[in-house]
């Protein structure tokens, strides 16, 4: 069975998707999966799996995803979905929101059996999340949904990294800037498989999620490699950013805090062509077991730069 979360806003994602190495050329297997699709149109917005961001956007001209979320399900059980939807800083999006504006908007859950032998009929919705209705106008909406799903799969977790609310303030800076120091370094100077080794751990789960047979893997990896490879020469260095701690205390990300890129992953850059955003969300944990910080989740994308001419 598969079960598939459908943001229906308007959308379509390019999410970069994720895997193991040991998958079976099984053409007979049904795969589990829980994906959502979202796309905002004329909004930014944050959405959130058990206090983990999945998804990021910016500009309000319409970006989209569509990505896994079994690997932010770490338990059977309530599971918790938010999003918290902002006026675009964007010329071309929406300044002040009103209830019309998302009135339409609603999220979907479905559930997938890949035996079921027409394709339509494969997905059953299983909850619908729609907004509340507000008086006036707003800056920024947030709305939280709870729902239930036992049929998980087993994937890593934080139960094991440290909580970083208790770290000293200085170090706990120190430390994530030199982790993403390094990472930037690489993406800058086109050292992608440096990055893939960076994103291993993560990238086999996601492979295996997927059920990736052994040729897909490898298209996936060299895909991922040429992804990365466009972002050689465009990361500045890392300056003026928030610092922003989720996961329950136990996870991290450093996004921009200014500037055309604001809001999202200081890892992101512009293209040295200027016509395509390269926005890499990666968040970090640190395991009890290492005592470093290493990658725990990412979200990458591209999409075309609605400051730039094309």
């Amino acid at each position: 069975m598969k079960y598939i979360v459908y943001v229906f806003m308007a959308l379509v994602m390019v999410g970069c998707k994720e895997n193991k190495s040991e998958t079976k050329d099984d053409e007979t297997k049904v795969r589990k999966d829980f994906l959502y699709a979202i796309h905002m149109s004329a909004f930014d917005y944050e959405l959130y799996v058990n206090d983990i961001i999945v998804s990021n956007n910016i500009n309000g001209n319409g970006e989209s995803a569509v990505n896994s979320l079994l690997p932010y399900m770490f338990k059977p059980g309530v599971q918790k979905m938010r999003i918290k939807i902002k006026a675009s800083t964007s010329k071309y999006g929406i300044k002040k929101i009103n209830y019309n504006h998302i009135a339409d908007k609603k999220i979907e859950i479905g559930k997938y059996d890949a035996a079921v032998p027409n394709e339509i009929e494969r997905i059953e919705m299983i909850y619908k999340l729609e907004f509340d209705p507000f008086e006036g106008e707003v800056s920024e909406i947030e709305k939280e949904w709870t729902f239930e799903i036992n049929d998980v799969m087993k994937v890593d977790n934080l139960d094991n990294s440290t909580d970083l609310r208790l770290m000293k303030e200085e170090v706990l800076q120190e430390e994530v800037l030199s982790k993403f120091e390094e990472l930037r370094y690489n993406l800058d100077q086109g050292k992608s498989k440096k990055v893939l080794e960076s994103i291993e751990k993560t990238l086999n789960m996601m492979m295996y999620l997927e059920e990736l047979s052994s040729p897909e893997q490898r298209d996936f990896k060299s895909n991922f490699k040429k992804y990365f490879d466009s972002s050689k020469g465009s990361l500045p260095k890392l300056s003026n950013y928030n610092m922003k701690i989720m996961g329950d205390g136990r996870a991290v990300v450093l996004e921009y805090a200014a500037g055309e890129l604001e809001g999202l992953g200081i890892l992101s850059s512009v293209r040295l062509n200027g016509k395509k955003v390269n926005s890499n969300y990666i968040i970090l944990h640190k395991p009890k077991s290492t005592g470093v910080f290493e990658v725990f989740r990412y979200d990458c994308r591209f999409w075309s730069n609605p400051n730039r001419a094309n």
